[in-house]
């Protein structure tokens, strides 16, 4: 059964089939356009609503790109009203456009990508899939709440601390309620609990002697690398499904753009907007992205 689907001459037949019936409608002679008209109110809803969700008004992009979605929605749901994907099924518009967008998404899921083009997508892609760098150290901290000169009293401590075993420089600094200890860890990880400023900064420092101070949100740190193994990328064994998972996506967007600018030919999107809010410069930009 399992080489049954994975015959050729059936992966033609369903992509047929599938093309046949979206395509059956993109392709009929009509020269009338449906019309979706967009007015103030349309557009003071959307700014409305995402005000209340971000506590923020949308930037220009972010209005343009929430339009663009409401536009390809709609066309989507008056498609699938078409296709009577609404018969006996009390849904909203939103169920109905995601209908059509699963039939775009199962037009490109249909014959499974070969290893050549997975191969060649992670070729292409290959920043994608880098493996962060790692870092193992040990940490002296010097508090801003206990210290008044606390940057310079760190400074300072450099050479006490070379002179030093690794436990006793320990003993110099101050308690911090993060690790003292960093074994193997990434960088994603160290900025995550350090800042972006401390990781940054370890990444310039040599191996095996106490360096610093370095800055973080704490305060100021001397560092003490044990071993640092560099950021280096995955090789496409070990991200191969990683790889097949965003080949697909991108494929799936892909046809799913093709077939709604098919159907977006049908119809004629109007802006019936006067507010001084959205100038025309706005509307114009606006329109050029949908259409």
């Amino acid at each position: 059964m399992n080489k049954f689907y994975k015959e050729p001459l059936l992966h033609f037949v369903l992509i047929g089939a599938v093309f046949f019936l979206l395509y059956s409608w993109i392709g009929k002679p009509d020269d009338s356009k449906d019309t979706i008209v967009l007015d103030n109110q349309d557009l003071e809803e959307i700014v409305s609503k995402f005000e209340m969700q971000w506590n923020r008004i949308p930037t220009e992009e972010e209005l343009i790109q929430i339009v663009s979605s409401k536009v390809e929605d709609e066309v989507f749901y008056k498609e699938a009203l078409k296709m009577n994907l609404d018969s006996n099924d009390e849904i909203i518009k939103r169920r109905l456009s995601q209908k059509m967008k699963s039939l775009t998404k199962d037009v490109s899921s249909i014959i499974e990508p070969s290893k050549d083009e997975l191969v060649s997508y992670y070729e292409k892609h290959k920043n994608k899939y880098s493996i962060e760098a790692t870092y193992s150290f040990y940490q002296i901290f010097f508090s801003p709440d206990k210290r008044d000169n606390f940057r310079l009293e760190a400074k300072h401590a450099i050479y006490k601390a070379n002179s030093r075993t690794l436990d006793e420089a320990m003993l110099l600094g101050d308690p911090i309620s993060l690790p003292k200890k960093f074994t193997n860890t990434s960088s994603f990880h160290i900025r995550r609990q350090m800042g972006a400023e401390f990781a940054n900064s370890i990444n310039e420092l040599e191996l095996n002697n106490w360096q610093g101070p370095i800055s973080s949100g704490f305060g100021s740190h001397l560092v003490y690398i044990t071993s640092k193994k560099a950021e280096e990328i995955a090789p496409y064994s070990k991200v191969k499904k990683q790889v097949l998972e965003d080949f697909m996506f991108e494929k799936q967007q892909k046809t799913k753009q093709g077939i709604l600018k098919e159907f977006i030919k049908k119809y004629d999107i109007k802006f019936d907007v006067n507010d001084p809010k959205f100038p025309t410069e706005f509307i114009e930009k606006l329109k050029s992205k949908i259409q």
